[in-house]
């Protein structure tokens, strides 16, 4: 079997980072940027789980306190980058973690 047919059976993590993922750290970009804080969840993992939405998606922002990052005049970021990247990080090494084991079965059948 070519490397090619392999990669063909095998996926690419793209339909779970689109259905999961993504929506993850958008969500949580978007509602830490209206908060002007990235503190919102209560757990390490308080995330997008089957049937029920994250403790701080329907949250109002008052809940959470006062801006941590102020809106400041004449910028477009509220949040940094730095600020967000390590709440959405568990997540995201988890996702590698879990696309990385699917593509074990496919390459050991291929071996085959």
């Amino acid at each position: 079997m070519t490397h090619l047919t392999h990669f063909m059976m095998a996926g690419s993590g793209l339909h779970t980072f689109v259905l999961y993922l993504g929506p993850h750290i958008a969500l949580f970009t978007i509602k830490s940027t209206q908060c002007g804080r990235v503190d919102l969840k209560t757990a390490p993992y308080d995330t997008i789980q089957l049937k029920r939405s994250p403790s701080w998606l329907e949250k109002d922002c008052s809940e959470f306190g006062p801006p941590i990052f102020p809106l400041l005049p004449d910028t477009l970021v509220r949040v940094p980058v730095s600020s967000i990247l390590p709440q959405v990080q568990i997540e995201a090494i988890l996702w590698g973690i879990g696309t990385a084991l699917g593509e074990l079965p496919p390459y050991f059948i291929s071996r085959a």
